[in-house]
């Protein structure tokens, strides 16, 4: 029981060297664009600063929140000739006596309170956003477990200066075949030679895949980072020389399965069911049919 906690928590503590405190998928915004309603990827109160710390002081306490909302509110948005505006925040709360859930809305007369330099005629005018905004609708395509890295369906993408939109890109998202990111996980595994390593026979692996992308014409780049850690019942270790005959070796298996994976047409550009950044263990001897170790991304 002991040796099975050890590992646990091995992997537990490898993951969270990897990915930052607050690396999981994140709640969007709503915003309402020609006539229809669509999800906003992302916070645009996140964008500005003192924007942000007003909206930290406004928010009341006791309300709900989750790991995917941090803050615990979901604010709505419009876009009117061409300028986009915060039209209202809701904030959830939870009664416990009751065991029921309440929402609290906030329109622009309240929000003013601490948006007045972006008030006008009833209106906040969302001038601190500079940034370009992606907008989702229909089921989800593609997904990693962090923040907004996530594709529907349809998306569009509205280039926005100071509150104004200057262009909008609409595209049809989609995913042809091939395998799986767990799928590919178990194919790895499946062709990683153990034979050649004797010397790890028992020991677990643990690999940390950092920044590699897969392009069809130029194959895998190799401009990322790959880590392994190494554990057995008395010593843990890492490596991250490239040189190093583990690691090379992985470079060959994946140059070699990199190929099958799902491939993934989404505004306009193509990438694969690996992602960039993932974490594989892997149990030296351990035969590949009893592989069940699953991949994290």
């Amino acid at each position: 029981m002991r040796k099975f906690l050890w590992i646990f928590l091995w992997f537990v503590g490898c993951m969270a060297a990897w990915m930052p405190l607050h690396a999981t998928g994140w709640d969007g915004d709503v915003i309402r664009w020609k006539r229809q309603t669509w999800e906003l990827l992302d916070k645009p109160l996140y964008f500005d600063s003192l924007v942000h710390e007003g909206l930290k002081k406004f928010l009341p306490e006791g309300r709900s929140w989750t790991t995917a909302n941090w803050e615990g509110y979901t604010a709505y948005w419009k876009v009117r000739r061409k300028r986009l505006y915060l039209d209202k925040i809701s904030v959830e709360f939870h009664d416990k006596e009751a065991d029921s859930t309440y929402y609290r809305f906030y329109g622009t007369d309240t929000l003013k309170s601490w948006l007045g330099r972006y008030y006008k005629r009833g209106r906040i005018h969302a001038r601190w956003v500079d940034l370009p905004l992606r907008l989702g609708q229909g089921k989800q395509v593609y997904y990693e477990h962090y923040y907004y890295m996530r594709n529907m369906e349809r998306e569009c993408i509205l280039d926005i200066r100071k509150g104004r939109v200057e262009r909008s890109h609409t595209y049809r998202n989609f995913k042809v075949g091939g395998l799986s990111f767990q799928e590919m996980c178990k194919e790895i595994r499946r062709r990683f030679p153990d034979e050649q390593f004797p010397e790890y026979k028992g020991k677990s692996l643990l690999f940390l895949v950092q920044g590699f992308k897969y392009d069809y014409e130029t194959g895998l780049q190799k401009s990322g980072a790959i880590t392994i850690s190494i554990k057995d019942s008395v010593s843990r270790s890492r490596i991250h020389d490239p040189a190093h005959p583990l690691i090379k070796t992985f470079m060959r298996v994946l140059e070699e399965v990199y190929p099958l994976q799902e491939m993934y047409y989404v505004n306009g550009k193509v990438k694969g069911s690996m992602g960039e950044h993932w974490v594989m263990p892997l149990f030296v001897g351990r035969r590949p049919e009893d592989f069940s170790g699953k991949g994290v991304r």
